[in-house]
């Protein structure tokens, strides 16, 4: 074990050993939900195309932010099914706590609830300042 941890500590990650359960929660909450609403995003973009009169594929006219919010959806999709496959039970609660957070965000947008969408997206902005 200590050879393997060297080897990865070598190339630069940071190694921590954990119940397998807790590694499962973990990598399913920080990996592989990410990688499900990418794969999701990419679908309903899908499912927008041709909604209006421009000829252009719709995805012609992205950028940077929908370019890095969707790469992981170019993964391996042999990987991506075995994965979630294997950890469905953390997964099928993630993608709960994940559509409501989408449904609340849903009911501000119905409400124009601005002060609401700016404490949503401030909230959002400052986790994400925390990871780097």
């Amino acid at each position: 074990l200590e050879r393997v941890q060297h080897l990865w500590e070598t190339v630069g990650s940071v190694v921590s050993s954990m119940d397998p359960r807790d590694h499962d929660w973990v990598f399913g909450a920080v990996s592989h939900l990410p990688h499900i609403a990418a794969f999701s995003l990419m679908h309903t973009l899908e499912t927008l195309q041709g909604r209006t009169s421009q000829p252009a594929d719709l995805l012609s006219f992205s950028g940077g932010g929908l370019r890095d919010t969707t790469r992981i959806a170019a993964s391996s999709p042999e990987m991506w099914r075995d994965i979630c496959v294997a950890n469905h039970a953390n997964l099928v609660e993630m993608v709960d706590r994940y559509i409501q957070q989408l449904q609340d965000f849903r009911e501000l947008l119905s409400k124009r609830d601005a002060p609401a969408l700016y404490e949503a997206i401030a909230r959002a902005k400052a986790s994400r300042e925390r990871l780097i």
